[in-house]
């Protein structure tokens, strides 16, 4: 028996995704634009990583279960950044994508050791898929409506790259520049 056989996340996807109407999806439950925009601000800031609903996506409780690596720092938190890409180059970026705006976080917090790290997951969840096989400027090009592409898991995937590049609220917020005053010591970030 495979995993998929019975994950309730990944057979729910089938159902909503592969044997219904992608668009039907749209705003609701597995939608992870409308899941990421509904993460309390206060959530991301606090890293309340209890608040996201993982178990929505194929393998999201692993990508939980990595964020909390992520949070603990040390050897776990290159464990959990591998973990990331790792699905990312399995064509499972919608588990991926609800650790953005955590991810958002970490590049750009005070501590500089997993910075590089979590840009490069988050570049990856906007990446299309077929990594290494496509023009530079295929890499992030976009997918007009009539133009789907899916995850290996059924997910329509070009709802997870459209969040991260910038196209759903909820993930980008206004930053203003590090300033002495404010912790940052007025370094980029």
């Amino acid at each position: 028996m495979n995993w998929w056989d019975s994950d309730p996340a990944y057979q729910a996807v089938v159902r909503a995704f592969m044997d219904g109407d992608p668009l039907d999806q749209a705003g609701g439950p597995l939608d992870v634009r409308a899941v990421v925009t509904g993460i309390r601000a206060e959530a991301k800031g606090g890293f309340l990583l209890e608040e996201v609903p993982w178990d929505r996506f194929p393998d999201g409780v692993r990508v939980r279960e990595a964020m909390e690596w992520l949070r603990s720092g040390g050897a776990a938190a290159d464990g959990a950044l591998g973990r990331f890409i790792g699905l990312c180059a399995n064509d499972m970026r919608a588990a991926v994508a609800p650790s953005v705006p955590f991810l958002i976080r970490v590049s750009t917090g005070r501590e500089a050791g997993r910075r590089a790290g979590a840009l490069a997951v988050t570049a990856e969840v906007a990446r299309m898929r077929h990594q290494g096989v496509c023009t530079r400027a295929d890499m992030l090009r976009f997918r007009g409506d009539d133009e789907w592409s899916f995850e290996v898991t059924g997910y329509l995937q070009n709802w997870s790259f459209t969040l991260v590049q910038g196209r759903n609220n909820g993930v980008h917020e206004s930053r203003s520049p590090p300033t002495p005053e404010d912790g940052r010591g007025g370094q980029c970030v």
